[in-house]
């Protein structure tokens, strides 16, 4: 019987001696990953290290903090209804593992909210290269340190890390590079309908479109696109169920309680996507703002969104912009008890005339919900974005379609065409001087950031 025990007892301690080991060599890989990190965070700055490994970069700390600001500010808050917990991976370039440890460093100290934390994964993950059970990531950033690579993405030349959802940060160095935001712009106002006008629609004598969908251009799942001083933050597309907990909030809410039939705002188009992200930061603020369109035109009657909005901003002053002024007559009472009062006349010529009236910063929030022309829409901004308050907020709305379907549509003959009459077109070109710092006036922009059919632009 001792024999018999013993040989038991030997096989017992000759499994687990495996396990003894496996468990401290994790433990003191542990330990030796800590103290790196520590010391890590003593001895190296990360932002020389970039710019000097990427000579050409547009890299610098100034413009990371004004790309970790964003994110703390806009998308984390936003994306938090999903979940506090952020996985981060650098990808691409040539960094050492030192340098991507600052890097993270950095990102939760600077971009993380303070309820936020950074998943398992994120930080043994990149270490041990395996990954660990945890709870899902709600939201995960992936960083691309090195320049040149906005193309890749384009293409989905790394498609295996890019999960539904992702957030790309991408830093421009070039004008060629920069270029990829035509294709990033017509990827996030594309639909199988404007598509389908582009083939129809033709601008001057030389320029016709092509039959083009979707499929067509490279990154289909691109949802969001926006514009920093030295980068570009793509947000690839969230599944359904995702998106609807993002789009859920008291915009949405207040927009269903209007009956029988509500803006379509939130029933054609879904810009509640864009406006439960920003809209939450100026709801309580008293000032001014201005919507183009009344909404004369439309089935369902006019009126709707300003009902909206009064029900959304129980404290600011609202003002609209129509033209029809025998429709703004017939609504003026009903106008005047939600406190609203309206400019009537054309949308080009009523939009300079509001900016020579007001002569200076009035307005935390402009909709240019107007006449969904390109012309209307580059002449409004031009002349309004003046009155816009430091902080405040440029809505372009329905500007995806006139872009290639109807009205004064510029078609695209092939993907790789640069517009230069549409409202996409003007979006891009007050990206230009903002993500690549050339010394050109950036018009006071803070950042852009556009979504099918919509746009909002932020004062600094």
């Amino acid at each position: 019987k001792l024999t018999k025990v013993s040989a038991m007892t030997a096989k017992r301690s000759a499994a687990i001696v495996p396990f003894v080991i496996i468990v401290g060599v994790f433990l003191g890989s542990v330990g030796v990953f800590l103290a790196s990190a520590w010391s890590f965070g003593d001895r190296i700055d990360p932002w020389r290290i970039i710019v000097v490994r990427q000579a050409d970069a547009n890299v610098t700390a100034e413009r990371v903090a004004a790309l970790w600001a964003h994110l703390r500010s806009h998308v984390f808050p936003h994306r938090q209804r999903l979940g506090s917990v952020v996985e981060f991976k650098v990808l691409g370039g040539s960094l050492a593992e030192a340098e991507k440890l600052n890097l993270q460093k950095d990102f939760v100290d600077k971009a993380l909210p303070p309820s936020f934390s950074l998943s398992v994964s994120s930080v043994l993950g990149s270490f041990f290269g395996v990954r660990f059970f945890e709870t899902e990531p709600a939201t995960r950033v992936r960083f691309f340190p090195a320049c040149g690579q906005a193309a890749q993405i384009s293409h989905l030349r790394i498609k295996d890390e890019l999960a539904a959802g992702s957030i790309l940060l991408l830093p421009i160095c070039s004008a060629d590079e920069f270029d990829e935001a035509y294709r990033m712009m017509y990827n996030v106002n594309c639909d199988q309908a404007a598509m389908w006008g582009n083939g129809i629609c033709k601008h001057g004598e030389f320029v016709h479109g092509v039959q083009l969908t979707c499929k067509d251009f490279p990154l289909e799942n691109l949802q969001r696109v926006g514009f920093l001083p030295g980068f570009f933050v793509l947000e690839l597309m969230d599944e359904n169920a995702v998106r609807q907990r993002l789009a859920g909030g008291d915009f949405l809410d207040l927009a269903h309680s209007i009956q029988p039939v509500t803006t379509d705002k939130v029933t054609t188009h879904h810009y509640q996507e864009l406006y439960e992200r920003y809209l939450p930061a100026i709801r309580a603020s008293d000032r001014t703002m201005l919507e183009i369109g009344l909404g004369c035109n439309m089935d369902y009657g006019p009126g709707k969104s300003a009902v909206l909005w009064r029900k959304y901003f129980p404290h600011l002053h609202i003002e609209m912009m129509e033209v029809d002024g025998r429709c703004a007559n017939k609504w003026a009472g009903s106008l005047e008890a939600l406190k609203v009062s309206v400019h009537v006349g054309d949308q080009l010529q009523l939009s300079k005339e509001v900016a020579e009236q007001k002569g200076k910063p009035v307005y935390d929030l402009i909709v240019d919900d107007g006449a969904h022309s390109n012309l209307a829409i580059r002449t409004s901004f031009r002349y309004l974005w003046p009155t816009v308050n430091d902080g405040g907020y440029y809505v372009i709305e329905d500007m995806g379609s006139p872009a290639f379907t109807f009205l004064d549509c510029e078609p695209l003959p092939d993907t790789g065409y640069k517009q230069t009459t549409t409202a996409v077109a003007k979006i891009v070109e007050l990206a230009r001087p903002l993500v690549l710092v050339s010394g050109e006036d950036t018009h006071g922009i803070a950042h852009i950031e556009c979504l099918l059919e919509i746009c909002v632009v932020q004062k600094v």
